[in-house]
């Protein structure tokens, strides 16, 4: 039986057959996808779309203990939570959402302040002068 389920809150529910892989074992978390948030930036972010699980208990556990969110009813079901239809919540969202609400706030904010004439004179690491390095006294 195939369940289906959206990532819940911060959460990180292990996908065991995933890492139970006989030949090429992956770490994956249901409902969550490796990516960039930002440059140089990484995260386990919540997927646009459910994720197709097979029945563990482990997983049934985790959606009783409110860390998954089933997709569907016959999910619930199974698992015997309420089904909820109206999906979100909790920090439950997904990395199209995170950069869509963090750029509508970035063109929103005003420029910063101009830097201080102390700090804009003061001579970066490269034009500093080294002190106390090798040969010198």
């Amino acid at each position: 039986m195939q369940l289906r389920f959206y990532a819940r809150g911060t959460a990180l529910v292990a996908d065991v057959h995933a890492q139970e892989h006989p030949t090429h074992p992956v770490r994956r978390f249901i409902g969550r996808r490796w990516q960039e948030v930002a440059p140089g930036e990484w995260g386990w972010c919540p997927t646009e779309e459910p994720q197709a699980v097979a029945y563990h208990h482990d997983v049934a556990r985790a959606a009783r203990d409110g860390d998954l969110w089933p997709a569907d009813a016959e999910t619930a079901r199974a698992v015997g939570v309420p089904f909820d239809p109206d999906f979100g919540g909790e920090a439950t969202e997904t990395i199209k959402a995170w950069r869509a609400r963090a750029h509508a706030q970035s063109a929103a904010a005003p420029p910063g302040p101009p830097p201080s004439p102390e700090v804009a004179a003061a001579p970066s690491s490269d034009e500093a002068p080294r002190r106390g390095g090798k040969g010198e006294r």
